[in-house]
């Protein structure tokens, strides 16, 4: 008897915590929604994004430093190379990121802009059939000219978005260099095997990286 109330308990306060999380998942996303909108009001003097290629499916744009690749929480950080596409071309329906570059990050961006296209795009990027190739220019000498830094990285909780190495708790990171000019401030060309935040940035920084 008692065994069964508490059971039923359980469950009781299970659809209550799912009824919670739904709720504030649309109040979230309308929260969000607002925002976008009250932005796209004040956005048509935002410098149009450079559009390299598109089809029915996806969309290849290049990402400028200093912008970010999707908007955030805040009004403030809601200028980003999707908020801008979706004003830049209103007849599209869809307009979906399937990957990200950090704000100071330049490059190329995939958007998909096809309802059946996230899926098929995020799988590919999973099973490693889309190639990711970074350049930088590091701040003092390195002495390899290739090889590989393989260290775990792990985000602190209370300290987000910061990563730093940690062999306990960090999640396994791994990215091949190769050295393009040397020099004082060497041009390093990145190809990163695993994708955490802020990987290659640290793997260059650390002492026990490069």
């Amino acid at each position: 008897g008692r065994y069964t109330q508490i059971l039923g308990f359980s469950r009781q306060l299970d659809q209550q915590i799912d009824i919670l999380i739904k709720q504030y998942s649309d109040i979230s996303q309308q929260l969000q929604t607002t925002l976008q909108n009250t932005f796209n009001a004040q956005a048509i003097d935002s410098e149009p994004i450079a559009i390299l290629y598109q089809d029915d499916a996806l969309i290849i744009v290049d990402k400028p430093s200093g912008l970010l690749s999707v908007p955030g929480r805040r009004y403030y950080l809601q200028d980003s190379v999707i908020t801008r596409l979706r004003h830049q071309l209103p007849e599209r329906q869809f307009i979906r990121a399937v990957h990200r570059l950090d704000q100071a990050t330049s490059g190329l961006l995939v958007v998909a802009c096809s309802a059946d296209a996230p899926r098929l795009l995020s799988q590919k990027f999973a099973q490693n059939q889309v190639r990711k190739t970074y350049a930088a220019i590091l701040s003092r000498p390195i002495k390899s000219s290739s090889g590989t830094v393989d260290l775990p990285l792990w985000g602190n909780p209370e300290d987000r978005p910061k990563q730093s190495v940690d062999f306990q708790r960090g999640k396994p990171s791994c990215t091949d260099f190769r050295v393009l000019s040397d020099g004082n401030c060497p041009r390093v060309e990145f190809y990163p095997r695993t994708g955490r935040t802020h990987q290659l940035r640290v793997h260059a920084a650390d002492s026990r990286g490069l």
